[in-house]
């Protein structure tokens, strides 16, 4: 899985940089399931990657956004370690594209540097079936690819990255396009930024 090192390489990029700014990174993963199982018998697997950097100190629960979960796809114990480490948790039901804008500019104004994280299983089947877990529920093409501009314009959204996506699942190369789509408009929003210094 490369959740994990996509984080631990923005942090370890901003500690080598500017060692204080390593303090103020804010992620915000887009996704049916929380990501914070730990690593059992089989080793690190696509569920572990933010158990491992919760753990690890690269990131503060309280700056970290889970965006879009889903009830069903997260066992009852995951749900608990993330709250116990003061993760915010947003359910699918309650998450719109304004309340995705209204975080970024809340951590912009904290001076958070941000990660955005997108699992392409947040997105519904019927836009993305390509991908390791398919959910019947979801963000539609059209939410992804706005959260996506939005995140390309956020001059302190220092990287994103896109995830679980599976080529052999995939239908007429649906989610390929949608997440090659998704990384043309966060691409346009960077054009859009003011830039601030790191």
């Amino acid at each position: 899985d490369y959740g994990y090192p996509h984080l631990a390489g923005v942090f370890e990029f901003l500690k080598h940089k500017k060692p204080k700014a390593a303090q103020k990174l804010a992620l915000i993963n887009v996704d049916a399931h929380l990501d914070v199982r730990p690593v059992g018998e089989l080793g690190i697997g696509s569920g572990s990657p933010f158990f491992l950097a919760l753990e690890a100190g690269i990131i503060q629960g309280k700056n970290f956004v889970e965006f879009g979960i889903q009830e069903h796809c997260n066992d009852s114990s995951y749900l608990k370690y993330a709250q116990k480490k003061s993760v915010k948790i947003i359910r699918k039901d309650a998450a719109t594209i304004a309340q995705f804008k209204k975080i970024l500019q809340a951590f912009s104004r904290q001076g958070f540097k941000i990660v955005v994280s997108f699992d392409v299983d947040a997105v519904a089947m019927a836009f993305a079936p390509g991908v390791s877990a398919p959910q019947a529920e979801g963000f539609t093409s059209s939410e992804f690819l706005e959260m996506a501009a939005a995140s390309g314009q956020c001059a302190d959204v220092l990287s994103i990255g896109f995830f679980e996506y599976s080529p052999p699942l995939d239908r007429e190369q649906m989610t390929c396009r949608l997440v090659a789509t998704a990384i043309h408009r966060f691409v346009s929003g960077l054009t859009r930024r003011r830039v601030k210094k790191i």
